[in-house]
């Protein structure tokens, strides 16, 4: 989640360096690439960002407990796009000063084979794909709804059944403990 901006930028200028175009330098080539995608990984980085903005509404104990680690993603996602934009470009422009070349990886050809043969089969299955999306999507809303999952983001903590039940009301004082 954090670097997914950097990995962007990085394989977009690996792209544009590998590309046997001869009227641009690497350096230039870099602060094409770079530029090309800026936007998206910054429109990309903000819709994480406000996918967190539930959370800081959150209050009593939910809030409490989650509202930590909403700041902290969310400063980490800014720090991680600052570093995307400003300081990838440069690292890769002082570490691809002869430019770099793609590379083929055999993984990646293999999985791609498989699942362009799954989709081309779930496309020519289409009733049965749909049929089968349709059976999960009403168990999501069962569960959801109706099911075994509860409706409360958190449970009422019971002090009765916890232990710590109190032994005396709360007005009434504790008569000194004895020293015999």
């Amino acid at each position: 989640m954090l670097v997914d901006g950097s990995v962007v930028m990085i394989e977009n200028m690996v792209r544009h360096l590998a590309n046997k175009d001869n009227t641009h330098t690497p350096l230039q080539k870099i602060r094409i690439a770079s530029i090309e995608v800026q936007r998206p990984v910054l429109f990309a980085r903000g819709i994480i960002i406000t996918s967190y903005l539930p959370i800081f509404t959150l209050q009593a104990v939910e809030g409490r407990l989650f509202k930590p680690m909403a700041w902290t993603v969310t400063f980490a996602l800014i720090g991680a796009l600052v570093f995307a934009i400003l300081l990838t470009p440069v690292m890769a422009s002082l570490l691809f000063r002869k430019g770099a070349k793609e590379w083929e990886n055999p993984i990646m050809n293999w999985l791609t084979v498989r699942y362009r043969a799954g989709v081309r089969a779930a496309i020519e299955h289409r009733r049965t794909t749909l049929a089968i999306a349709t059976v999960l999507f009403a168990l999501a809303i069962y569960l959801a709804f109706g099911g075994p999952i509860g409706s409360e983001f958190l449970p009422t903590w019971m002090r009765a059944q916890s232990g710590f039940a109190e032994l005396c009301l709360p007005a009434r004082v504790l008569p000194p403990a004895s020293t015999s």
